[in-house]
């Protein structure tokens, strides 16, 4: 009499446990990557809106003899902001100009905060903390509260919101 093994079919505790194993690690790799390219990609948004807002600024002073001083000549001035790409935690998307010098500089920083950046003359240059006393120091003035100066946020957490002027 020849006696025939039973085959069993199907997957062993350890295979499945592997195979899920295999499949977290992979998942967490994929969450990393694109956590890693939607902050670059929003620091290339704010990099691409603080230069064109400079542009438009250079503009509005070769037409106007002065940067912008007052909530209503910088909402003429026309400038967007990509908002989904700025940090709404706190004020954001500051703007400073110098009334005694006529020097402006702007900044804003991501949402996760890594990446922040301040413009004044020439291109958006990156650096640790962009708020309102770097980016107003940026124009020569002392501070955010410096009296030679008109100063804005772009984004106002104070309830307000996005401001006219950010379009």
């Amino acid at each position: 009499m020849v006696m025939h093994k039973k085959l069993q079919r199907g997957f062993t505790i350890v295979e499945l446990l592997i195979v899920v194993v295999v499949i977290g690690v992979l998942a967490a790799i994929v969450i990393v990557a694109y956590n890693g390219i939607t902050s670059s990609a929003q620091a290339s948004t704010i990099k691409s809106d603080l230069t064109n807002a400079l542009k438009k600024l250079e503009i509005y002073k070769i037409e106007n003899g002065a940067y912008p001083v007052t909530g209503g000549q910088l909402a003429n001035v026309g400038i967007k902001a990509s908002k989904s790409s700025y940090d709404t935690v706190g004020n954001n998307f500051y703007y400073c100009v110098n009334t005694v010098t006529d020097v402006f500089a702007m900044g804003s920083r991501t949402p996760s905060n890594t990446h922040a950046f301040i413009i004044s003359g020439g291109s958006p240059q990156q650096v640790s903390v962009a708020s309102g006393d770097t980016v107003c120091q940026a124009a020569g003035l002392t501070g955010w509260t410096d009296p030679d100066g008109y100063i804005s946020n772009g984004y106002n957490n104070g309830g307000s919101g996005w401001q006219a002027w950010t379009e």
